[in-house]
C-alpha cells in the first residue's frame, strides 16, 4: 500500500518536491486522517516535517529553493 501525505504550511514557500523523502513512524495506524504539522522546515536543499502524532518526513529537495522556511500547518493522509 502507498501512503501519501499532502499538506500546507502557514508560511509562504516556493513550490517544492522531494521524491526521495523518508517517512519514519512507529505504527501503520499513525498514517491515517488529518494531522497537524507541529514543526517543519523547508530548507534550501531539504525538508523536515514532524506530525502531531509522531511520524517524521525528511529528505532532499529535488530542486533547491532560495531560502530556508520554518512553519507549521496541517495535512491529510491518503492510501493508494
Amino acid at each position: 500500500m502507498l501512503y501519501t501525505f499532502s499538506g500546507a504550511l502557514d508560511t509562504a514557500i516556493k513550490d517544492y518536491v522531494s521524491k526521495n523523502a523518508t517517512l519514519e513512524y512507529a505504527h501503520i495506524s499513525q498514517l491515517v486522517s488529518s494531522r497537524d504539522i507541529i514543526s517543519g522546515t523547508v530548507g534550501k536543499t531539504n525538508i523536515t516535517l514532524t506530525l502531531s502524532n509522531g511520524p517524521t518526513i525528511s529528505g532532499p529537495l529535488d530542486t533547491a529553493i532560495d531560502t530556508s522556511n520554518p512553519g507549521k500547518g496541517r495535512g491529510m493522509w491518503a492510501q493508494n
